[in-house]
């Protein structure tokens, strides 16, 4: 049976039900970048510009976020969170870097830059950054005293 994949613009339930199954590396790149609880962290970031709910068979299991800031009007910061579900199936991993890539295309046209960071402890994202085409431009401590590399993607 094919998965049916929609997305929509998130929601605070999205975010609730989302936060509540967080993904091991999502919760510690949030508990490392964010003194809030992942609730909360998620929340804040749905007033910060665009996020969708990623939808598999009717239930949300991921949010894409783009935020931006009147400061940087042509630089977007996006985002990703997941459920321990998506990130527990290699099937739904590939349909969300597919999904991603469609997302970060919409994002690159509409912002010269796009800058995102990654907790060194997550490898794997910090692979699914390059391979949608960010460039490790340099490592950074957080609040928290994590290394955080920061990605890049656009012109220089």
């Amino acid at each position: 049976m094919t998965d049916t994949i929609t997305t929509r613009p998130a929601t605070e339930a999205d975010v609730v039900d989302i936060a509540d199954r967080l993904s091991p590396p999502d919760l510690i790149n949030l508990q490392a970048l964010l003194p809030a609880t992942p609730v909360d962290a998620l929340k804040s970031m749905l007033t910060r510009g665009e996020c969708e709910a990623v939808y598999i068979n009717g239930r949300p299991e991921a949010l894409f976020g783009c935020s931006s800031y009147a400061s940087r009007p042509a630089r977007g910061f996006p985002w990703f969170a997941a459920s321990r579900e998506a990130y527990n199936s290699e099937a739904r991993i590939a349909d969300l870097v597919r999904l991603s890539q469609k997302l970060l295309d919409r994002w690159q046209a509409k912002y010269a830059e796009l800058l995102t960071m990654n907790d060194t402890r997550n490898a794997s994202y910090g692979d699914w950054l390059s391979l949608l085409g960010f460039k490790a431009v340099s490592e950074l401590p957080t609040t928290s005293g994590h290394m955080f590399n920061l990605y890049f993607k656009g012109a220089l």
